[in-house]
């Protein structure tokens, strides 16, 4: 195959690729919902999300944002979830990042029961999520 074939077939891989890993943000997004539900015991998170590929969080009168992006490590091109603390309109402070695979398996530390977390898992998604919030602001 020519340079041009090859670079097209490479391109293409990538676009379906950013499809999967943005319809796998998106259903962390959709999980996000449940800190504003009736039985979550903690209130006070606010979530915006801005788009597929944006969500902001506020929290003790704090505001954050998680963004979604794909990244190629080490050959391997993976969806990436990168967690900051938004100072000013103009400044945000980067605090925690993690990579997801094609199913969605994200590359934090199992629980303690050992199971492997999930990008589109509910509980893994509000874990990650308090679990970040936790460690920002007993920092």
């Amino acid at each position: 195959m020519n340079s041009t074939g090859d670079s097209l077939e490479k391109l293409a891989q990538a676009q379906r690729r950013y499809g999967k890993f943005r319809e796998l943000f998106r259903e962390f997004q959709q999980n996000l919902s449940f800190f504003h539900g009736d039985r979550f015991p903690l209130k006070g998170i606010g979530v915006d999300h801005k788009d597929g590929e944006l969500s902001n969080l506020s929290f003790l009168n704090r505001d954050y944002c998680i963004e979604f992006s794909m990244v190629c490590m080490d050959g391997v091109l993976k969806g990436s979830i990168t967690f900051y603390r938004l100072i000013d309109e103009q400044t945000k402070n980067l605090l925690q990042r993690a990579t997801f695979n094609g199913q969605g398996e994200l590359d934090v530390k199992p629980t303690p029961e050992g199971d492997p977390m999930s990008i589109d898992e509910d509980s893994s998604c509000m874990g990650l999520v308090l679990d970040w919030l936790r460690s920002e602001v007993y920092s």
